[in-house]
């Protein structure tokens, strides 16, 4: 996380992003995307349950089980996230829809 305050929307999702660790190039499905959907209050705090709202489709259960688990981890561990104040207001208890997608090179298609 970065030590300045997030300002934009465009900030926020950069941040995100560098926060997200994705499974282990051994579990991993190559292109695998995955949006969770989860809010912030004003402290930059999860609140309530992330749950997933879109996930690559043909996969197995266990790939998406994994997927999940390690977005949400990426957000426990990235949380609270350094809100400004005029991003906390605009942001706090509505919805963020985060998409990630595995596009490393070396990730194995399965």
């Amino acid at each position: 996380m970065p030590e300045q305050k997030l300002n934009t929307l465009s900030e926020l999702f950069g941040a995100l992003h560098a926060c997200f660790t994705p499974p282990t190039l051994e579990a991993a499905h190559r292109g695998m995307e995955m949006t969770i959907r989860f809010a912030v209050n004003r402290e930059g705090n999860i609140f309530g349950q992330p749950f997933v709202t879109y996930s690559s489709p043909n996969v197995s259960q266990k790939t998406r089980d994994l997927y999940r688990a390690a977005v949400i981890h990426s957000l426990r561990e990235c949380t609270p996230l350094p809100l400004s104040n005029e991003l906390a207001n605009a942001i706090a208890g509505g919805p963020i829809n985060f998409h990630v997608v595995d596009d490393r090179k070396d990730t194995p298609s399965r």
